[in-house]
């Protein structure tokens, strides 16, 4: 039977995969949209207006969705120069003490930007008219995303006594 930890990790990883699922859905959507965007231009002389507005909206989609994939996998881009220098003790209360920021951080990325699509909800996109909110939802998600990803990796450090600096570099998971 699966611990919480387990559970819940298994949880964050579907989470995850699903958005990068969607994310790619998007990407795939922005490359079909401009090559038929460009073909009809170059073929018929006519443009369409909103092929940018939807191209920067399934943009942010595709990015903020992405991110938490990348970041549940460990393949974020991460500066461990001096921390590497440190004994493995000190390594890993700074990695705790980075996870429980990042939870923060995450958290304020949330909350903020709800706040600010609550602003939104009543303004709409220059050419097609577009609810603004809309480019503004893919943060929030990757906030709670991340809230919930760092969240996860905090709740492993304090369940499991055994986890390490090379624990926290695999998705959250120790081996």
């Amino acid at each position: 039977m699966l611990s919480f930890t387990e559970k819940f990790d298994k949880w964050v990883k579907n989470f995850c995969y699903v958005q990068l699922n969607a994310a790619a859905v998007a990407l795939t959507a922005i490359v079909l949209l401009n090559i038929w965007e460009i073909s009809v231009r170059y073929l018929m002389h006519k443009s369409f207006l909103g092929a940018q507005e939807i191209t920067i909206l399934l943009f942010d989609w595709s990015v903020f969705l992405g991110f938490g994939a990348v970041t549940y996998k460990g393949s974020d881009i991460v500066v461990t120069i001096l921390r590497d220098r440190l004994p493995c003790k000190i390594q890993n209360a700074v990695i705790l003490i980075t996870d429980i920021t990042a939870v923060l951080f995450s958290i304020s990325l949330a909350i903020l930007g709800g706040m600010l699509m609550g602003q939104q909800m009543h303004q709409r996109s220059v050419i097609i008219g577009f609810n603004v909110a809309l480019f503004t939802l893919p943060m929030v998600i990757c906030g709670v995303t991340l809230a919930t990803i760092y969240a996860n990796r905090v709740l492993k450090w304090f369940c499991n006594s055994e986890l390490t600096v090379a624990a926290q570099t695999e998705g959250g998971s120790s081996k």
